[in-house]
């Protein structure tokens, strides 16, 4: 008997839209009072790069419903959530929101803040959006990402704190901690570039500067 496909889920679909030709996610800065990226593709690796993103920033990942209106990267800013979501009623990135609307408003520019520093914010957000996704897909790809949990049924996997373990955490980490995107790019190079004598170690080198530079090596390496 062939399984049935899943039936619509009522609350859970309203983070999922079956149209993903136009952004539906929105990071939401609560101290901007402003969309200040959009995306479509993933809810839960958006939080991600928002958590990521922390450290510079509080951000919200709002699923919305597009309006009318084109809202894409070089005018969200002008767009925030109808109703106001006040700074101090979230302290960490998560998920906005759940319950209420999610309609976006048009709010115009920001009368407290500069567009160029909401361009400079979409610029490294942009990054860590884009190296989450590579990040992510490679460790998906090669099937590394949290070997811990197959310890038990496969001995090999232990260590599970493997050279390919810990420069996952150390890319991480960068993602985090970084200053400028170029520090960003230089310093998960370095960490991604070691042992590529090994060649799993190469393959997953390659294959993410692919998914995030679409070549197989950084582009500051051409220069």
């Amino acid at each position: 008997m062939p399984a049935k496909p899943l039936r619509p889920m009522g609350f859970i679909d309203r983070f999922f839209r079956a149209d993903r030709s136009r952004a539906c996610y929105g990071f939401y800065s609560p101290a901007l009072d402003r969309i200040v990226f959009v995306d479509a593709r993933d809810l839960f690796l958006s939080l991600k790069a928002a958590t990521f993103f922390s450290s510079k920033m509080i951000l919200l990942v709002a699923a919305f419903d597009p309006p009318k209106q084109v809202v894409d990267n070089s005018n969200c800013h002008l767009w925030a959530p109808e109703k106001r979501i006040t700074q101090s009623a979230f302290h960490i990135p998560q998920i906005f929101p759940n319950v209420g609307s999610r309609k976006l408003a048009y709010r115009g520019p920001a009368a407290h803040v500069a567009e160029a520093d909401i361009r400079k914010v979409q610029g490294c957000l942009g990054f860590v959006v884009r190296a989450c996704y590579a990040l992510y897909l490679t460790e998906a790809l090669h099937n590394v990402n949290a070997a811990e949990m197959f310890e038990q049924f496969f001995p090999e996997f232990s260590p599970y704190v493997n050279l390919d373990r810990r420069a996952f955490l150390r890319v991480e980490q960068v993602l985090y901690r970084f200053d400028t995107v170029d520090q960003a790019q230089r310093d998960i190079d370095a960490i991604l570039s070691e042992r590529l004598d090994l060649h799993h170690r190469m393959i997953y080198y390659t294959r993410f500067n692919r998914l995030l530079y679409r070549q197989n090596t950084p582009p500051f390496k051409d220069a």
